[in-house]
């Protein structure tokens, strides 16, 4: 009788581990429809929610100012504040900045590594995506002084910035989270 109850004892154990996540995590989950969970793609992750700026640096000649962070309660340009994007999968977009709604396109380029937005009456603008997941949007965009054109507004726009004003390009940074 002992025999017998160690091993339906022994038995149940092996059952029940088989059917711990902790140990094969995720290996039965299966949606409504019966087959298996795939991973998220980076459109699903871009249109899930709407994304709202928490922190904005740039980056030039060696320096980098923190033009905006929400965490570190550092509100310098506060326009950041309430900037908000929505991005739709069919490819538009709606950009809230200081209560004004704008529209624009989006699409994905080189082989989803950047990420380019036309707002409407404007030219595209082009980022590098350096992380796009489900709690996460940071893009980066480079600014040339032979994009912009005169040398002086160039300059005026670099001190503006904080930065020297000797350098020919920049990095803008943008950290975004999605409102959930």
């Amino acid at each position: 009788m002992k025999k017998l109850l160690l091993i339906c004892l022994t038995s149940t154990i092996i059952f029940l581990q088989s059917c711990d996540e902790r140990i094969a995590p995720n290996a039965n989950l299966t949606n409504s429809g019966g087959s298996t969970n795939t991973a998220k793609t980076k459109t699903e992750f871009l249109t899930a929610y709407p994304w709202k700026v928490e922190e904005v640096s740039v980056k030039g000649g060696g320096k980098t100012v923190l033009l905006y962070s929400k965490a570190k309660s550092i509100g310098l340009k506060s326009e950041y504040a309430d900037s908000k994007t929505t991005y739709k999968a069919d490819g538009t977009a709606i950009q809230i900045d200081k209560g004004v709604s704008e529209k624009a396109t989006w699409k994905f380029l080189a082989n989803e590594q950047q990420l380019q937005v036309t707002p409407e009456q404007q030219d595209a603008q082009l980022y590098a995506i350096d992380l796009l997941d489900a709690n996460n949007l940071n893009l980066r965009t480079t600014f040339k002084k032979a994009d912009f054109g005169d040398d002086n507004s160039w300059k005026a726009y670099l001190v503006g910035l904080g930065l020297v004003s000797t350098i020919d390009s920049f990095e803008i940074e943008v950290k975004s989270i999605p409102i959930k």
